[in-house]
């Protein structure tokens, strides 16, 4: 029989490195300095280093959200649809001169939408994509 100690040492390093897989997983989530912590970089949020914090987090509504908003503003729309400068929390299509909500699901309802497809038909490609009535 293997010693109680060294059990629970053994599940530790199994439990470390499943940790390590998701901080490689989600580069949004970070250690902090003193090792102890984890910590999110889209919401702020500081969590013990503990599996089960870890996971209870990263299946929570608040970080899908965040995470879905944070990929979709890498996605190539960024000449098209660009973040409003009169509303802070929505986004801007220069295309259709129309604000749309930060949510994917907003944005994804729009582009493949008849105005939006319509406009970019039209859309000539050394048109400058300047926002009109932003």
């Amino acid at each position: 029989p293997v010693h109680p100690s060294i059990h629970r040492h053994v599940c530790g390093l199994k439990m470390e490195s499943d940790i390590e897989k998701i901080l490689s997983e989600f580069p949004e989530l970070y250690r902090t300095q003193d090792g102890g912590k984890i910590k999110c970089r889209l919401s702020g949020h500081e969590m013990p280093a503990r599996l089960e914090a870890l996971l209870d987090y990263v299946a929570g509504k608040k970080f899908t959200k965040l995470k879905a908003l944070a990929d979709l503003n890498n996605k190539k729309l960024e000449p098209l649809i660009i973040p409003s400068a009169k509303r802070k929390h929505q986004l801007f299509c220069c295309l259709t001169n129309r604000y749309i909500g930060k949510q994917p699901a907003y944005v994804e309802k729009h582009t493949s939408g008849r105005r939006y497809k319509k406009a970019l038909d039209k859309c000539e490609p050394s048109h400058s994509m300047q926002p009109q009535g932003d």
